[in-house]
């Protein structure tokens, strides 16, 4: 019973919009949302607030923040800025996103350097139904349909990226919901909404073995 309240905590935990340690060392990112409330369409502007930042993302790519023009940087996209996350730390912004064309669809993250406007790396996620990044201890967990994936962020590398785990048939790993850390295992969920269950990867964070559970 302890495990399964743990399990649904967390899982409610991962819609929150807004950044803080929930456990440990756990940061979830800001959500960026439409100033018309949690639609996110392909051609709205995408704001959050982040301590006294406020940053905006354009359908095309380009943020901002503060009150100086120069405070702007384009992202590397060529579609439409669909959702991201963003996370400050001092003066260095990563920004997850997802860009959609209305066919395609894919996503990547991005560090900014605040001061110079620069961007340190940038790194692609691949995918859509980009998920709540958790960031522990310097690595970012990303998520996105049938693909986990430990990120470094200090050079933007991937430790492992796990892909091709979408089942056709039972429509698992569709997205995934919420990341538990437990000893030296991360545990990526994903509500199955037709089966009506939960479906698991499990990484061992030593050895990199994977366990399915769906």
């Amino acid at each position: 019973m302890k495990n399964k309240l743990l399990l649904f905590l967390l899982i409610g935990i991962s819609t929150n919009t807004f950044s803080q340690k929930i456990f440990r060392n756990i940061i979830l990112p800001f959500e960026a949302k439409t100033r018309n409330g949690d639609y996110k369409g392909d051609s709205d502007t995408l704001y959050t607030t982040i301590g006294n930042n406020t940053f905006v993302i354009t359908p095309k790519g380009k943020l901002s923040w503060g009150t100086n023009r120069n405070n702007s940087i384009q992202l590397k996209t060529g579609m439409n800025i669909e959702s991201a996350y963003l996370h400050k730390f001092k003066d260095i912004l990563f920004v997850f996103y997802t860009e959609y064309d209305g066919e395609d669809a894919t996503s990547r993250v991005e560090k900014i350097n605040l001061n110079t406007g620069r961007r340190i790396w940038k790194s692609e996620i691949l995918g859509f139904n980009l998920g709540l990044p958790y960031i522990v201890n310097n690595f970012a967990y990303v998520t996105t349909i049938g693909r986990v994936g430990k990120l470094d962020m200090k050079n933007g590398g991937y430790i492992y990226n796990f892909n091709g785990l979408y089942d056709n048939q039972k429509e698992s790993f569709n997205s995934f919901d919420t990341i538990i850390f437990k000893n030296n295992s991360t545990i990526f969920i994903s509500k199955n909404w037709k089966s009506k269950r939960v479906d698991s990867l499990i990484v061992n964070e030593k050895t990199l073995s994977t366990i399915i559970k769906k």
